[in-house]
């Protein structure tokens, strides 16, 4: 029997999408670990539940599901899965579009009536249409795809629109599972439960650079060649990481070949058997937070040595260690952050530098390593133990404070360099040990 070829093409999503759609941020179970840009979909579930008629396919209400898993089976008991759970992720779920069962043949199609991105309906159907060469190629369907599920997220943001489902969390566990859905197309965003879309410094919704992408073309500004772009994500937040979580279009039910180890979801509606139920695995990207600590100095009396009334600044070196505690007891932690901040005076009372952009989690130790001759230390030249957060309020930030008062004898200065280069600026202390960022 001759199947029509526009409902193949429209069914063709339903076994796709969540494969050739799921970019750097899903990996298949089993495949090859932390492999990036792979983006293949494990299929599990039921094994076929439905029963269905050697033609047309029968939907059931409510019978459908998707399991996430959030931490692959290589970062099972690293900091990975410790940070993810912390993080508190949440699953939001939103109906892009229903599936109607076709009576004749094995597939379904979709209807957008109702719809919150029946203005996404063109875009769909453009990227249905297969190309005979490529239609089983991966970056195709990339490419294809990957912009749709980024409109589809901007709506949620820019207009706020309701989940389809009542939002799940992990809570302490490492899957969520979203059952009771109906069939069709879905747009899953996965975000921090303690996150809001207020605009804010930690809201649900942010940007990231996409490096090398060849699935967000339509959205990189740059013309250098580089192929970057400017993407939507969502994030959820631990104490110490941020993981950045790519929107995903994915349909239920779909189908999966049963005969291969692990089991893989197919391109075409010939081969297979249709799942109910889903399970993927989100791989986000894993960033470290960073946080702050203020050196405060107090001089308690300073002496103008220089001649002809030109005040001679007094200069107090610090050396700033960060090391992140090893997760295996007794080891030694990961020096994560070294650098070497001056500060001047040139008058008695208190002066204090910020030192930004040291890894969360970390601890510091703050020396004070040069106070020049003229200068006594009244506290102790080292603070040592100060847990750094990712706090970013100066006033709540750690803080390391030391207190000098003048000798009477002569002598000594310093100076402090600082060039700009690529936009940052990086300096260097006399008595330092090279440029720092």
């Amino acid at each position: 029997m001759r199947m029509n070829t526009q409902r193949i093409l429209a069914a063709l999503l339903s076994l796709v999408l969540l494969l050739a759609l799921a970019p750097a941020g899903w990996a298949e179970q089993g495949g090859e670990a932390g492999a990036a840009n792979e983006p293949v979909l494990e299929g599990s579930g039921d094994g076929g539940a439905v029963s269905l008629p050697a033609a047309g396919v029968v939907l059931v209400d409510g019978a459908y599901g998707v399991n996430v898993n959030l931490v692959p089976g290589d970062k099972e008991g690293t900091a990975y899965e410790t940070e993810i759970v912390k993080a508190q992720v949440q699953a939001d779920l939103y109906l892009i579009a229903s599936a109607k069962a076709d009576p004749m043949y094995d597939t379904y199609t979709y209807s957008y009536e109702g719809s919150s991105f029946a203005g996404l309906q063109e875009s769909i159907k453009t990227a249905l249409v297969a190309d005979p060469d490529n239609q089983n190629d991966r970056n195709t369907m990339l490419k294809k795809f990957s912009p749709i599920a980024q409109a589809a997220a901007k709506l949620v943001q820019e207009q706020s629109i309701t989940p389809s489902i009542d939002p799940v969390a992990a809570g302490g566990a490492t899957e969520i599972s979203l059952s009771g859905l109906n069939a069709g197309m879905y747009l899953l965003i996965l975000r921090g439960a303690n996150l809001k879309n207020d605009g804010s410094a930690t809201s649900s919704f942010t940007t990231t650079t996409k490096k090398g992408s060849n699935a967000y073309n339509e959205f990189a500004e740059n013309t250098d060649g580089s192929k970057d772009a400017t993407i939507t994500v969502t994030r959820a937040i631990s104490d110490n990481y941020e993981f950045l979580f790519e929107p995903q279009l994915i349909t239920v039910p779909t189908k999966v070949d049963n005969t291969t180890t692990p089991a893989t979801q197919n391109y075409n509606t010939a081969y297979g058997e249709w799942e109910n139920i889903l399970t993927i695995t989100a791989k986000p990207e894993m960033k470290p937070r960073y946080g702050k600590v203020k050196i405060i100095k107090t001089l308690d009396n300073y002496i103008d040595l220089s001649e002809n009334q030109i005040k001679e600044p007094a200069l107090f070196v610090f050396e700033i260690t960060a090391v992140k505690p090893s997760e295996t007891e007794g080891e030694e932690g990961t020096v994560v952050f070294k650098d070497v901040r001056g500060i001047e005076f040139t008058a008695t009372g208190q002066e204090s530098i910020v030192v930004d952009h040291i890894p969360a989690g970390s601890v510091v130790t703050v020396k004070e390593v040069s106070s020049g001759a003229s200068y006594t230390a009244v506290s102790p030249l080292t603070v040592s133990g100060i847990e750094i957060t990712a706090e970013q309020d100066l006033d709540k930030i750690a803080k390391a404070e030391f207190e000098n008062y003048f000798n009477g004898r002569n002598g000594g200065h310093g100076i402090i360099n600082e060039i700009e280069y690529d936009g940052q600026k990086w300096h260097s202390d006399q008595e330092g040990e090279g440029w720092h960022e």
